[in-house]
């Protein structure tokens, strides 16, 4: 499924929250959804480089709004569009590994690279999983509630101030280390 990594079942767990993180892939988000009957799935995502406060109070919110929580890690090519050459630090397999590691997120994924039935990578999941919810930090997406809803889910928008960001670290380092 993704180089170096083993995948874990899909099949209902006891008790998943904060005891049985997996990995799992695109194609069986169908099937995760239907191992968890009745179960609020609460779906969010992220680049999650270089880990930190503001990724872990984003996870906590998400376990606040829901039973199970999925989350989706950016691919590499597609940190690499939008943040520029230099991004990601951590490669795609090491940054979901931490996110399928932490105590609030039940299963995590590699988000799809690139568009496809002119839906984005995080739409494409939305229509596979159908979560009941959808949270972003990312105001864009208020020009596609529509299209959420289409999909089952509730848009919440994450309106908390970001204290940090792994651009900001970024900066600090290169700042206060004279790199240039």
């Amino acid at each position: 499924m993704y180089p170096g990594l083993k995948s874990c079942s899909f099949e209902p767990a006891r008790n998943l929250s904060y005891n049985y993180p997996m990995l799992i892939s695109f194609r069986d988000l169908e099937h995760f959804r239907a191992a968890y009957p009745g179960q609020r799935i609460v779906f969010g995502g992220g680049t999650f480089d270089l880990l930190h406060r503001g990724h872990l109070e984003f996870l906590q919110g998400l376990r606040r709004r829901g039973d199970i929580v999925v989350v989706s890690v950016a691919s590499d090519k597609n940190v690499i569009r939008r943040k520029g050459p230099a991004r990601p630090i951590i490669k795609q397999a090491d940054r979901l590994r931490l996110i399928e590691a932490m105590k609030y997120v039940d299963a995590a994924l590699i988000s799809p690279t690139n568009f496809k039935n002119n839906l984005s990578p995080s739409t494409q999941i939305m229509h596979a999983l159908r979560p009941e919810i959808f949270v972003s930090k990312d105001p864009k997406w208020f020009n596609y509630v529509a299209k959420i809803t289409q999909f089952g889910a509730k848009f919440v928008y994450d309106d908390q101030p970001k204290r940090e960001s792994t651009t900001r670290i970024i900066r600090r380092v290169v700042t206060r280390h004279g790199f240039s």
